[in-house]
Parts: C-alpha cells; sequence; structure tokens
C-alpha cells in the first residue's frame, strides 16, 4: 500500500472491519452516525477508472456484502456514496455506507433545500438528456 491517511487505516486495528483479496472496509474516522464506514481499495488509487476488473469486482463485492450487514445492523437500508472532484477530502478512492431513515432524495431536499419531487415535465427531462449526451464522452473505446 502507499502512503496516505486510508491506506495507512489498514492497519489501525480499532477502524478496520474486514478485507477481501483487494478491499477492505473500517469505521470512518469521523463518523457522521453510527454505522458510517467506508470501502477502499488496498492499492492507492485515486478514481475508480484505474481500478483493474479484479479490484472493480472486489470493492463491489465488500460493498454489497456491508450494504446486507448494515440493514441488518442497524435496521436501515444504508445509502452508499462516492464523493469526486472538489467534494473529496482524499486522494485515494473509497465509498460511504451510512444507514439511513430516508433517501437520497429527503438527503437532498434537507440540505440543498430543495422540494423532494419536483415533478419534471418532458421539457426539463429533456434539457437534462441534451446536456448529458453533448457531454458525454466515450474516449474510452
Amino acid at each position: 500500500m502507499g502512503s496516505c491517511d486510508l491506506c495507512d487505516a489498514f492497519n489501525e486495528e480499532f477502524r478496520f472491519i474486514c478485507d477481501n483479496e483487494s478491499s477492505f472496509c473500517l469505521v470512518n474516522i469521523e463518523p457522521i452516525k453510527e454505522g458510517h464506514v467506508m470501502v477502499l481499495p488496498k492499492r492507492h488509487v485515486i478514481d475508480k477508472k484505474d481500478l483493474n476488473l479484479k479490484e472493480s469486482k472486489d470493492l463491489f463485492n465488500l460493498i454489497d456484502k456491508l450494504q446486507n450487514t448494515l440493514k441488518t445492523s442497524y435496521g436501515e437500508d444504508p445509502l452508499i456514496i462516492m464523493n469526486t472532484g472538489r467534494h473529496c477530502t482524499q486522494e485515494h478512492l473509497h465509498f460511504h455506507l451510512l444507514p439511513s431513515k430516508g433517501g437520497l432524495r429527503k438527503l437532498y431536499s434537507n440540505s440543498e433545500n430543495l422540494p423532494e419531487r419536483i415533478g419534471g415535465d418532458k421539457e426539463m427531462l429533456g434539457r437534462i438528456r441534451d446536456l448529458v449526451k453533448d457531454n458525454l464522452n466515450f474516449s474510452s473505446k
């Protein structure tokens, strides 16, 4: 592993939960609430596109396992969140899993003072589609 806080966290027994061949899970050092865990690759990777196929499979298998475990442990379906861009506080790819009483709509409506549902009409949905399609880059082909 490399030299970053999250790479080093693999050896922090008080946080370490479990691992598989190329990923591991630990308790967040500053949990938002009880049950806040993170799943991340053992190899220092900044972007998910840098994962190889085995690492990607291991990562998502462990996320799935922890999703089910958190549901059983806390009785709430967890939200699975990956910060990107300016929202990242660590330069090591990781996914947050947090048991949640509400879903994504409730989270965003509360944090950004938005209605839970705005009922997008066809014009709005078309604008969203067009903007995303216009900026979609398939350079990986």
